[in-house]
């Protein structure tokens, strides 16, 4: 049986004390994913799928704004006419646009002096002729110590 994975999100209310609970995003078992637009992300809008038992359980795991859970459902005949055409997802007769990942290459490292040595790299290619002893001097920050801050504090009055 198809399954399709539907992340729910409780968001803000227009009047600041209501919570909605929203549909935001569905996921197909082969990894394409579709967010669903802001008119319709709204529960009350997605009927079949409140009927689910899926649905009870998450609403009553979301009670802090946005928080947020990935469930998977299985579908139904009726939940399958309203979320695909042809294999394709919509939503209320309307395709839904779908996201797109970045690449397991493009994804930047926690390693936080990844961007350093990035832009030193840049910069030997750029200046590959200047000694690399005298770029590295460039870069390198003197010790602070209060007496040099006070000399030139003075000086300037």
């Amino acid at each position: 049986m198809e399954r399709l994975q539907l992340k729910f999100q409780l968001l803000n209310g227009p009047d600041e004390k209501s919570n909605i609970l929203c549909v935001t995003e569905i996921t197909t078992q082969d990894g394409h994913t579709c967010k669903i637009p802001d008119d319709y992300c709204n529960v009350i809008y997605h009927v079949e799928l409140i009927k689910t038992a899926k649905f009870t359980i998450v609403k009553k795991a979301l009670k802090k704004i946005n928080q947020m859970r990935n469930v998977w459902v299985s579908l139904t005949k009726e939940l399958k006419n309203i979320y695909y055409d042809d294999g394709i997802l919509q939503f209320d007769d309307e395709y839904l646009e779908e996201i797109t990942h970045m690449k397991e290459t493009e994804v930047t490292s926690n390693d936080p002096e990844e961007p350093l040595a990035k832009l030193l790299e840049k910069l030997l290619e750029m200046n590959h002729e200047k000694n690399i002893g005298r770029l590295a001097n460039d870069f390198i920050i003197e010790k602070f110590d209060g007496i040099t801050a006070q000399l030139h504090f003075t000086n300037e009055r």
